[in-house]
């Protein structure tokens, strides 16, 4: 990713500044006029924070939302860790998850989402 606005992965189109998207199937977050490609685990968490948008959800919340169903891990710090990785990718897209200490975190975006 550079810091100039950038075509699309998948058509070539330019990317338009105030455009977001998002494609659950493969992982690409458009927005801003960038994107970004995530992992399977940073798409889940950023898939249930999308849908919460502006409001505060908690890490046990997430913890559960993406290992409901593996036998992996045990401990719920795995969602900081992966909450990190993702706040790298999405901050050149506008995209930010802030931290409130005890509560949770908190998705928001400079770019408008239907």
């Amino acid at each position: 990713m550079t810091d100039q606005f950038c075509s699309c992965p998948t058509c070539g189109a330019r990317l338009k500044p105030d455009h977001f998207s998002f494609d659950p199937d493969s992982g690409l977050v458009v927005a801003g006029g960038r994107f970004a490609v995530l992992p399977r685990r940073e798409m889940q968490i950023f898939e249930y924070l999308l849908e919460r948008r502006n409001r505060v959800v908690t890490r046990g919340q997430l913890f559960e939302e993406i290992y409901r169903r593996d036998d992996e891990p045990d401990n719920e710090a795995v969602v900081e860790s992966h909450i990190s990785k993702l706040r790298r990718k999405l901050v050149p897209l506008g995209i930010s998850i802030s931290s409130e200490r005890f509560k949770g975190y908190q998705l928001t975006m400079e770019v408008k989402h239907d």
